[in-house]
């Protein structure tokens, strides 16, 4: 007959392969269930942008800007933008019983004066499967500033 190896190898095979099999239909049920975004509105508006030379400090999200032009010590001139977010958006549908977390975010675009193409992040949650999947912010600062370094927001 057959030795306690070849038993033993045998019956790993057949495991592994529905292992095998198991992990195929689960990720076809995500083609099967697909990820749709309901109705959503992103809209920023611009409250002021200001110019200097500013010294960064790791420690901030803003830099900390000195008269506009005024500092000859200073390592870099940048460019600040202040902007305000509404943002409604029912992400439920991207929810599904493979799904934990969405990390979802809001990303600014901008076209430079020397017509490079930018883009930044303003704003970024996670949101767990047990919160609620209806995302509301209303004339929020963004959490994080639209600096530019060399002058190409405007």
């Amino acid at each position: 007959m057959y030795t306690a190896q070849k038993r033993a190898a045998a019956l790993g095979s057949l495991a592994l392969s529905a292992a095998m099999c198991l992990c195929a239909a689960l990720a076809v049920t995500t083609f099967v269930l697909p990820a749709v975004v309901n109705k959503s509105t992103v809209q920023v508006a611009l409250l002021n942008m200001y110019q200097g030379i500013g010294k960064r400090n790791p420690r901030l999200s803003t830099p900390q800007l000195t008269a506009p032009y005024k500092d000859p010590f200073a390592k870099q001139r940048v460019e600040v933008a202040d902007l305000l977010l509404d943002l409604d958006a029912d992400i439920d549908g991207l929810f599904h019983w493979n799904t934990k977390h969405v990390y979802v975010s809001a990303v600014i675009e901008y076209v430079s004066a020397k017509g490079e193409f930018n883009q930044a992040v303003i704003w970024d949650t996670v949101v767990n499967r047990t919160q609620s999947h209806h995302l509301q912010v209303k004339g929020q600062k963004p959490k994080y500033t639209l600096v530019d370094s060399f002058f190409g927001i405007t």
